[in-house]
C-alpha cells in the first residue's frame, strides 16, 4: 500500500535549496547568448528540414499519380506487371483445377461428387492475392444447387491440392 502525506513547507530562508535557473546571470552573459544562438540555429534547421519534407511529399505525389491507359494498353509498369501476373496465375489455376476435377481420386469424383462433370469457364480476381472467383459449367445432369453445395464443402481440399500441384 502507498500512502501520500502532505509536507508543509518550512518557513524561513532555508526552504529553497537551489536558486532559480539563469537568474544569477546578467542578460548579456556568454552562456545565455550561446544558448539563444543554438536555439535560433535549431529553429532554422527545423524549418529547412520541413521545407525539404514538403518538397519530397510533392515529388512523391507526382510519382505515385495514376498513369492513364492508352486504349487497352496499360502504360503504368507496375499495373502492367500485376495484370500479367494475374493472367499467368489464372491460367495456372484454370489448368490445375481442370486436372484436379477430371483426374482426381475415385473418392472425390465417384463417392463425393457422384460422377459430376464440371468444366471451368473462367477464373477471376482483382488482385493476385485476392479471392479467386471460379466460374464453372455443368456438363452432366446433376442439380446445380447440390453441386454448388458439394463444391463449397470440397473447397478446402481443392485449395490444398492446388497449393501442392500448381
Amino acid at each position: 500500500a502507498v500512502v501520500f502525506v502532505l509536507v508543509e513547507k518550512a518557513a524561513g530562508n532555508g526552504g529553497d535549496m537551489y536558486p532559480p535557473p539563469f537568474q544569477d546571470m546578467h542578460p548579456g552573459h556568454s552562456k545565455l547568448s550561446r544558448m539563444e544562438d543554438a536555439a535560433r540555429q535549431d529553429e532554422l534547421e527545423s524549418r529547412f528540414r520541413a521545407r525539404i519534407r514538403e518538397e519530397k511529399l510533392a515529388n512523391a505525389r507526382i510519382l505515385k499519380a495514376n498513369q492513364p491507359n492508352v486504349g487497352e494498353l496499360i502504360t503504368d509498369p507496375i499495373a502492367r506487371h500485376v495484370n500479367r501476373r494475374l493472367v499467368r496465375q489464372r491460367e495456372k489455376i484454370h489448368a490445375g483445377l481442370e486436372g484436379i476435377l477430371t483426374q482426381n481420386t475415385a473418392q472425390i469424383l465417384c463417392e463425393f461428387l457422384q460422377g459430376v462433370s464440371v468444366s471451368i469457364v473462367r477464373v477471376r480476381a482483382k488482385r493476385p492475392r485476392a479471392t479467386q472467383e471460379i466460374q464453372y459449367s455443368l456438363t452432366s445432369d446433376h442439380d446445380p444447387e447440390w453441386v454448388q453445395r458439394q463444391l463449397n464443402i470440397l473447397a478446402p481440399k481443392l485449395r490444398s491440392q492446388l497449393a501442392l500441384k500448381v
